[in-house]
């Protein structure tokens, strides 16, 4: 994810621009889907600022919120990047002044934010900086994505290991997802310990399916 990539944006108030000098963020943010703590998608595990540009990488939850993203993205949906950042100190600049901020003249009447702290990052549908974007892990999207989020969650069952034991390989790397999810639903609704195990989505079961095929998480136990 691209969070932030130096540009100017509007608000309500009037133009601004972000410092990336004077910008701090922890490693671990919390991602949110159109900025609604409500609905939590995933958080990241590294943060940094390189480029010019703010870029999170993280993990997908395995839940509602983090599937509907994986799924979207799967299917070629452009997701923007937008950042919840604490403002904590701003210089105003009038009309006619100017002041070179992240390698670029931004010019008054506007507001240049010398000092923040970002808090979140959030998929979004537009972000207030255009340039941003949002992706799910390559080369499969939805199956990568939900292979990160369940890997550190994936327990050795033998239900689990049995499970699907007639699809090969070479199969599910040239399934569409939505193939995957209709071959693989009789077997998740018949297995209990493979509902539990990934939150009763077939979705994020189908996508992890098709994960372990790319060799994109690993098989425990199996």
């Amino acid at each position: 994810m691209i969070g932030y990539t130096g540009a100017e944006v509007g608000r309500s108030y009037g133009r601004m621009i972000l410092d990336l000098d004077g910008m701090t963020c922890a490693s671990n943010l919390p991602a949110f889907v159109e900025h609604d703590r409500e609905k939590r998608a995933g958080y990241s595990d590294r943060v940094r600022i390189e480029g010019g540009v703010l870029r999170v990488e993280g993990i997908l939850l395995a839940n509602e919120h983090g599937a509907a993203i994986a799924r979207d993205a799967d299917q070629g949906f452009p997701f923007q990047a937008s950042i919840g950042v604490e403002l904590t100190r701003a210089e105003s600049l009038k009309e006619g002044d100017t002041k070179t901020v992240n390698g670029r003249t931004f010019r008054g009447p506007g507001y240049v934010v010398t000092k923040s702290n970002v808090v979140e990052c959030s998929f979004v549908s537009i972000g207030a900086d255009g340039s941003t974007r949002s992706e799910v892990h390559a080369p499969s999207n939805n199956a990568a994505a939900a292979g990160g989020a369940l890997h550190a969650r994936s327990r050795s069952t033998s239900s689990h290991r049995n499970a699907l034991a007639c699809l090969g390989k070479r199969d599910l790397l040239t399934m569409s997802l939505a193939e995957v999810g209709s071959l693989v639903s009789a077997d998740f609704a018949a297995d209990a310990a493979v509902r539990a195990e990934f939150g009763g989505d077939l979705g994020v079961y189908a996508a992890y399916r098709k994960a372990q095929a790319q060799g994109l998480v690993k098989d425990y136990g199996r």
